[in-house]
């Protein structure tokens, strides 16, 4: 049964283009078919911001690369995918508009990061049906992202955190708005566990 709930076609196309970078066409193929999305094999959806992809095929994509490849496997390889995601989608979707400082924020640090991590969740937030916000914790360079409405997990059961698609991405993120520090991305918390919301630390290493 589909959610009814939506990812815009662009961003979907990215991170599909991304996964297959990490394991190759003909593991794509097979994830498609297990995934009853072969369809996907011929034509990836369109060039277009539309929201038409559906948070429960975008997470089966991932249920199925977890059941190819274990749970470790998957979480490396999921991992990897958010990197290059992210990286894919500041060429296309505007990098200037989430990572340029406004006027008077100052240097980069804590709180540019924090700003940054705000506006991806925004964006995020208004291209797509996800739901989630961020904050600052009282450690320093640690924040908490959160999302209410994961298209990673819905409708996913598991005994562990699934979501290391968005780690990655978050990781990637967090490294580029601070200028190249390595942060780390955590799950504490997954909607696939029956967890209220995912919920994501992010720490300078």
């Amino acid at each position: 049964m589909k959610s009814g709930l939506f990812f815009p076609n662009h961003f979907v196309r990215i991170a599909l283009q991304s996964l297959e970078e990490v394991i190759g066409p003909g593991g794509m193929t097979t994830i498609y078919s297990h995934s009853s999305l072969a369809y996907l094999a011929e034509a990836l959806p369109p060039d277009d911001m539309n929201k038409q992809f559906d948070f429960t095929d975008f997470a089966a994509l991932f249920e199925t690369l977890q059941s190819i490849f274990g749970s470790r496997g998957s979480r490396s390889l999921a991992m990897r995918a958010g990197r290059i995601t992210f990286t894919r989608g500041l060429t296309i979707f505007g990098k200037g508009s989430i990572t340029e400082p406004q006027p008077g924020t100052g240097p980069l640090g804590p709180h540019s990061v924090l700003i940054r991590l705000n506006r991806l969740s925004n964006f995020l937030n208004t291209v797509s049906d996800q739901r989630s916000t961020v904050i600052a914790t009282d450690i320093p360079d640690t924040f908490i992202y959160t999302v209410q409405v994961c298209p990673n997990c819905m409708d996913r059961s598991s005994s562990e955190p699934v979501c290391a698609f968005y780690e990655g991405l978050l990781s990637e993120a967090a490294k580029t708005f601070s200028g190249g520090l390595e942060y780390s991305t955590r799950e504490l918390q997954c909607m696939a566990g029956g967890a209220e919301a995912c919920i994501f630390e992010i720490k300078l290493d």
